[in-house]
């Protein structure tokens, strides 16, 4: 004879796999819960690795343009201080460009603008020079 409460309780679980795996196919089911295929197998957890690392990538994209963004800013103010001091050294002292640009590559943005203030009371492009040379060696330390 029939069990009504077995029945309904079949009947109750059957509806509730239907909803819940309404996606799986019958295959993905069955290896679910007879097989016990391992959950990394399954295409609901593929497609949500996949949702995933698509939320990661447009993250790090994020990030990774506002990092570019202010590393390009510092190397404009960088290059932008550069070219100021090589004219101002170039018109007070009278030389090529050539001769004090290469020198500035290695200093910082708030060296050349401390260059800047002191070109003002040098006689020479040389006390330039020792002025660069000397920075330069405190950067190192």
């Amino acid at each position: 004879m029939p069990d009504p409460v077995k029945e309904s309780l079949e009947s109750v679980f059957s509806r509730w796999m239907q909803e819940r795996f309404k996606n799986l196919s019958y295959e993905e089911v069955i290896k679910m819960f007879v097989e016990l295929t391992p959950l990394e197998n399954t295409r609901s957890y593929k497609e949500l690795v996949a949702i995933g690392e698509k939320k990661g990538e447009k993250k790090g994209e994020k990030i990774g343009e506002k990092k570019g963004e202010k590393k390009g800013k510092k190397e404009g103010k960088k290059e932008a201080s550069r070219q100021i001091i090589t004219r101002l050294v170039t018109k007070k002292f009278n030389i090529k460009s050539q001769r004090i640009s290469p020198r500035l590559r290695s200093l910082r943005t708030r060296d050349m603008i401390e260059l800047a203030d002191q070109i003002l009371f040098m006689n020479s492009h040389e006390d330039a020079f020792q002025w660069i040379d000397e920075r330069k060696k405190k950067i190192k330390k």
